[in-house]
């Protein structure tokens, strides 16, 4: 329906889908009014779905996601702070809102936020990763490498890690052989994703393979 702009009939089916299942029909639905510019229509389907769960961080993050799609960074922060209030034991919401608050260049409440996550969660590794991405977009690049380094060591295989850590070794905080055979590894882990791709083929550069890295 929606490849073929009807548009009615797709908000229809997403409706449908709600019935079923509530959080997989609000998604659509909101996705799909946002791709509209309906943006009233979209934010009374987030808020449809706080108030069936005013207790989950679903409805609050589907809404701040939303907030964050129109650059309203203050709102989707003011939201994410309500799920994080309400989910006191669940790292994720806390992590979301140490992003945006660093994606809003308030890098100080960011690190804060994770390393009292950190302190929580001694072995969670998308805690590591959130630190890192706050410290390089602070521009402490040489910090940021060790907390993706802590984030593997926990997850070897944690694909986000895996792809900044080697960015940044391609970039020169570590060799360029290390960022080559990272970059490999997750492309592995997930072939043909295209952040990774572009990675891999930075790497690839990197280290003197101009023709395979156009590939």
């Amino acid at each position: 329906y929606l490849k073929n702009s009807n548009t009615t009939e797709a908000l229809k089916t997403f409706s449908d889908i709600e019935a079923v299942s509530p959080e997989s029909g609000i998604t659509l639905l909101v996705a799909t009014h946002a791709s509209m510019n309906n943006l009233p229509e979209a934010v009374k389907a987030a808020r449809r779905a706080i108030m069936l769960k005013p207790d989950a961080p679903f409805g609050y993050q589907l809404l701040a996601s939303l907030y964050t799609g129109q650059n309203n960074l203050e709102s989707a922060i003011e939201e994410l702070k309500k799920a994080v209030e309400r989910n006191r034991n669940n790292p994720q919401p806390a992590l979301a809102l140490a992003g945006l608050y660093a994606k809003a260049g308030k890098h100080g409440q960011a690190l804060l936020i994770c390393s009292d996550v950190v302190r929580k969660y001694p072995n969670y590794a998308p805690a590591y990763f959130t630190l890192g991405t706050v410290l390089d977009a602070k521009g402490e690049q040489a910090e940021a490498v060790k907390k993706y380094r802590s984030a593997l060591a926990l997850s070897g295989s944690y694909l986000p890690a895996l792809n900044n850590l080697a960015f940044l070794c391609a970039e020169g905080y570590c060799s360029k052989e290390e960022a080559l055979r990272l970059a490999q590894s997750a492309n592995t882990f997930s072939p043909d994703k295209p952040e990774v791709l572009d990675t891999l083929g930075y790497a690839l550069l990197k280290n003197g393979r101009p023709r395979e890295a156009l590939m």
